[in-house]
């Protein structure tokens, strides 16, 4: 599957430490703790407790980003209704299609920025498309990156140490792309021809962008592979 980044939960105002005390549990043994939430499977009945305590006292990257849902928001009732129209299910009716999509987040109505970026595997659905796929990153870069800046790419973590991640990513790609006089790919939106240098420098500096958008924003990062 590879690696992806998916922006954690942040804690609301108020349940810091209790978050971060949380946070510390599920992921012990897990690979993170929302692929854990995703399916409750084999999990004990304390550590459901501790989930959806977790879910209780967080603010989710949907809510962070103003996505819209479902029931909610007449962009998202829209966009039920041509995803009906171009499935044109024979045994439902349009308004029973959209109360069963009642709640759902429709991330691809969010306009592109740094927090929904190029490179994301959202599309495959077993991510968000705010996810980042870091697996880009560390197959592509490895070697610009260096082994210990590469091991911290897969290491679930909250906002400041995500931050420190988008500092240290900023200034190896800098480093690299002045070399190759790139400095301008790092920032520029699209992706460049890729397995070229331009492509590598794009690629950290989309890593760097997304993870200082989460980061500023409160949200740490799940490591996801």
């Amino acid at each position: 599957m590879g690696l992806d980044w998916n922006p954690l939960n942040k804690p609301k105002p108020g349940h810091e430490a209790e978050f971060a005390a949380l946070l510390g549990t599920i992921t012990h043994g897990y690979k993170g703790w929302q692929a854990t939430l995703k399916s409750m499977f084999g999990l004990l009945p304390n550590e459901k407790q501790q989930v959806a305590r977790l879910q209780a006292i967080s603010i989710a990257p949907h809510e962070t980003l103003k996505v819209p849902r479902v029931g909610s928001d007449a962009a998202a009732d829209n966009w039920a209704r041509a995803l009906y129209a171009a499935k044109k299910p024979q045994d439902q009716s349009e308004r029973d299609f959209i109360a069963a999509l009642a709640g759902y987040y429709v991330t691809e109505l969010v306009p592109a920025c740094d927090g929904k970026p190029w490179y994301s595997h959202g599309a495959m659905g077993y991510v968000d498309h705010f996810s980042f796929r870091a697996q880009f990153l560390v197959k592509d870069c490895a070697a610009i990156l260096g082994p210990a800046l590469v091991e911290r790419c897969y290491v679930t973590c909250e906002a400041p140490q995500l931050a420190q991640l988008s500092a240290d990513l900023v200034a190896c790609g800098l480093d690299f792309a002045k070399q190759h006089g790139l400095e301008g790919v790092m920032r520029q939106a699209e992706a460049p021809e890729p397995d070229t240098p331009a492509s590598q420098a794009h690629i950290i500096g989309a890593a760097a962008r997304w993870a200082r958008f989460w980061a500023e924003r409160g949200h740490g990062m799940e490591a996801y592979f």
